[in-house]
């Protein structure tokens, strides 16, 4: 389809919208999402990713997440 795998260090922001008001973890669907980001050639590897935030927002019927992905630049403060 034309994509591009990003490259090099990546940083991955996901905010979860369930579908519903049952109680879920927010890390329970998170390495299938990553494997199937990689399988959609979003990047190469999943080990690629230096940083990882989720946050649990509001209910939506039917559910949905959106995912945002960028370079990763490791700053003085973490080396």
């Amino acid at each position: 389809a034309g994509v591009t795998p990003m490259t090099g260090p990546l940083k991955v922001e996901i905010d979860l919208y369930p579908p519903d008001a049952r109680v879920r973890d927010v890390d329970n669907g998170m390495k299938p999402m990553l494997d199937a980001l990689q399988h959609a050639r979003a990047f190469r590897n999943d080990a690629q990713i230096k940083r990882l935030e989720i946050e649990m927002r509001g209910i939506v019927p039917g559910g949905k997440a959106i995912v945002r992905i960028g370079s990763y630049e490791r700053h003085e403060k973490e080396a």
